[in-house]
Protein backbone atom coordinates (compact mmCIF):
# COMPACT_ATOMS: atom_id res chain seq x y z
CA UNK A 1 0.00 0.00 0.00
CA UNK A 2 1.21 3.31 -0.40
CA UNK A 3 0.39 6.68 1.40
CA UNK A 4 0.25 9.60 -0.31
CA UNK A 5 0.22 13.10 1.89
CA UNK A 6 -2.66 15.35 0.12
CA UNK A 7 -1.66 18.86 0.82
CA UNK A 8 -4.57 21.01 2.78
CA UNK A 9 -5.10 24.07 0.40
CA UNK A 10 -7.15 26.84 1.66
CA UNK A 11 -7.97 29.13 -1.76
CA UNK A 12 -9.16 27.87 -5.23
CA UNK A 13 -9.38 29.98 -8.14
CA UNK A 14 -11.06 28.55 -11.25
CA UNK A 15 -11.04 30.57 -14.47
CA UNK A 16 -11.59 29.19 -18.50
CA UNK A 17 -9.04 28.62 -21.29
CA UNK A 18 -9.18 31.03 -24.44
CA UNK A 19 -6.20 29.85 -26.39
CA UNK A 20 -5.45 33.55 -26.22
CA UNK A 21 -4.22 34.20 -22.19
CA UNK A 22 -1.64 32.92 -20.63
CA UNK A 23 -1.02 34.85 -17.39
CA UNK A 24 -3.80 34.68 -14.68
CA UNK A 25 -3.83 36.31 -11.51
CA UNK A 26 -4.52 34.62 -8.15
CA UNK A 27 -7.03 36.37 -5.82
CA UNK A 28 -4.80 36.37 -2.98
CA UNK A 29 -1.35 37.85 -2.53
CA UNK A 30 1.75 35.86 -1.55
CA UNK A 31 0.37 32.41 -2.25
CA UNK A 32 2.34 29.22 -1.31
CA UNK A 33 2.34 25.59 -2.16
CA UNK A 34 0.77 26.48 -5.63
CA UNK A 35 -0.89 23.31 -7.40
CA UNK A 36 -2.19 24.08 -10.84
CA UNK A 37 -4.74 21.44 -12.69
CA UNK A 38 -5.64 21.69 -16.30
CA UNK A 39 -8.71 20.31 -17.45
CA UNK A 40 -8.20 17.61 -14.08
CA UNK A 41 -4.80 17.21 -15.25
CA UNK A 42 -1.61 18.37 -12.63
CA UNK A 43 0.97 20.66 -14.29
CA UNK A 44 4.31 20.96 -13.25
CA UNK A 45 6.26 24.28 -12.20
CA UNK A 46 8.61 25.10 -14.67
CA UNK A 47 7.82 22.72 -17.25
CA UNK A 48 4.29 23.29 -17.69
CA UNK A 49 4.19 26.81 -15.74
CA UNK A 50 5.66 29.77 -13.24
CA UNK A 51 4.30 31.94 -11.01
CA UNK A 52 5.56 35.43 -9.79
CA UNK A 53 4.26 37.23 -7.01
CA UNK A 54 0.30 35.89 -7.51
CA UNK A 55 0.11 35.25 -11.20
CA UNK A 56 0.83 32.35 -12.69
CA UNK A 57 1.59 32.27 -16.03
CA UNK A 58 1.40 28.84 -18.48
CA UNK A 59 4.21 28.36 -20.95
CA UNK A 60 1.59 27.60 -23.26
CA UNK A 61 -1.77 29.28 -22.80
CA UNK A 62 -4.61 26.96 -21.91
CA UNK A 63 -7.36 25.78 -24.84
CA UNK A 64 -10.29 26.74 -25.57
CA UNK A 65 -12.56 25.78 -22.65
CA UNK A 66 -10.42 24.50 -20.71
CA UNK A 67 -11.09 24.22 -17.08
CA UNK A 68 -8.38 25.76 -15.10
CA UNK A 69 -8.31 25.08 -11.15
CA UNK A 70 -5.54 27.04 -9.07
CA UNK A 71 -4.94 25.65 -5.73
CA UNK A 72 -2.73 27.28 -2.82
CA UNK A 73 -2.07 28.32 0.38
CA UNK A 74 -2.27 32.10 1.70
Amino acid sequence: MVTIDIPVLDKKDTFMGDSNNSVFVLTNNNPTDIHVYVSGIYLTETEDYTTSDNEVTFVEAPLQDENINILYKV
